[in-house]
């Protein structure tokens, strides 16, 4: 197993693995004989509710490239295989939506929204916080906070021109972006104001 730390160890880490690497890695290995029978049977022909978008070349009467997406368990996979009597089937390409190798213990690091400021009598800090639960529920900045953490996790660079972009966008709102933990933390410590 392996346990990083920082954003570009996971990076580093995801630049040096093999695409056979990443499918197993955000798979579990009881799932990668099936996925993989569902994949070979869809490039030669078969259809399966799973597998959308396909796109297939063929080499000769037994050996095909495929390019399709492929959904599991709620996460799509962009895929790219060869199947055939050439080497079997083979995963050239496999790419998924911020499903960060589960089977490597590799996360991505969680973002939220939390209030620009901390009131300190407990009437202000329920209106906050009843202000805080809206903001969450509406989901009105889920895109805002999607695109910071996907920005935050592919540029080396935190200091990114689209990270302060998100940033005042939240805090046109009265909201900044923080990592999960640091929200919780506030949070905790608003409830403590008001108990």
């Amino acid at each position: 197993m392996y346990q990083v730390d920082t954003i570009s160890e996971q990076l580093e880490l995801i630049q040096n693995m093999s695409d056979e690497d990443m499918f197993f890695g955000s798979i579990s290995p009881e799932e990668g004989e099936t996925i993989m029978e569902i994949l070979s049977e869809v490039a030669n022909g078969a259809n399966h509710n799973c597998v959308h978008s396909i796109d297939i070349t063929n080499h000769n009467d037994t050996n095909v490239t495929m390019q399709c997406v492929f959904c599991w368990k709620g996460i799509e996979y962009s895929v790219e295989l060869d199947d055939g009597n050439w080497n079997g089937t083979v995963i050239n390409d496999w790419v998924w939506e911020w499903g960060f190798l589960n089977h490597y213990e590799l996360l991505p690091i969680q973002y939220n929204i939390m209030p620009l400021s901390f009131p300190d009598d407990p009437i202000s800090v329920h209106l906050l916080l009843t202000k805080w639960e809206r903001m969450i529920e509406s989901r009105k900045l889920d895109y805002v906070i999607y695109n910071y953490a996907y920005d935050r996790f592919v540029e080396s660079d935190p200091f990114i021109q689209s990270l302060h972009h998100y940033n005042e966008m939240a805090k046109s709102e009265g909201f900044k972006i923080v990592t999960q933990p640091v929200a919780d933390q506030f949070r905790e410590e608003l409830m403590k104001v008001i108990k």
